[in-house]
């Protein structure tokens, strides 16, 4: 009927929304400007260094200390060239996908194997695929 609903909150209640906005994230179309404007406050994270999310992924799931530095220079080097001016890429590699590559490490699985299905196969872009495929294939190899 057009009519405002009240909900009665806390004096203290704080309410946070998220949301994965920009050119960065695969899919992510113009977010209504009426949506953030009345978001109050703004924050941008940052992709974790490359140390902090090896350290995270060993922590985690328990992966080798050698496969989680690949895993963590693959995604640090895509997300340098993602906030680089002359970028080819169309997305980033996120923690989540970090930590499912790990996962896979720690139940065995091959590490380039485990970062093909977590980090490379997510790319649509055939070119994406082999420098991120070039990548972990380096990642593997420095380890050694």
């Amino acid at each position: 009927d057009g009519e405002a609903i009240k909900i009665a909150v806390a004096s203290n209640c704080v309410i946070i929304a998220t949301a994965n906005l920009g050119a960065a994230f695969s899919g992510a179309g113009k977010v209504d400007l009426a949506i953030t404007n009345r978001m109050h406050a703004h924050a941008r994270v940052e992709y974790m260094a490359a140390g902090a999310l090896a350290q995270l992924c060993n922590k985690v799931t328990g992966a080798s200390v050698d496969d989680c530095k690949a895993i963590a220079s693959v995604c640090s080097a895509v997300n340098a060239d993602l906030e680089s001016s002359s970028s080819t890429m169309s997305s980033g590699l996120s923690t989540r996908a970090a930590l499912a590559a790990a996962s896979h490490a720690a139940r065995g699985v091959d590490i380039e194997q485990a970062m093909r299905v977590a980090l490379v196969d997510g790319f649509n872009n055939k070119d994406e695929r082999e420098l991120v495929s070039a990548l972990a294939v380096s990642a593997k190899d420095s380890t050694k």
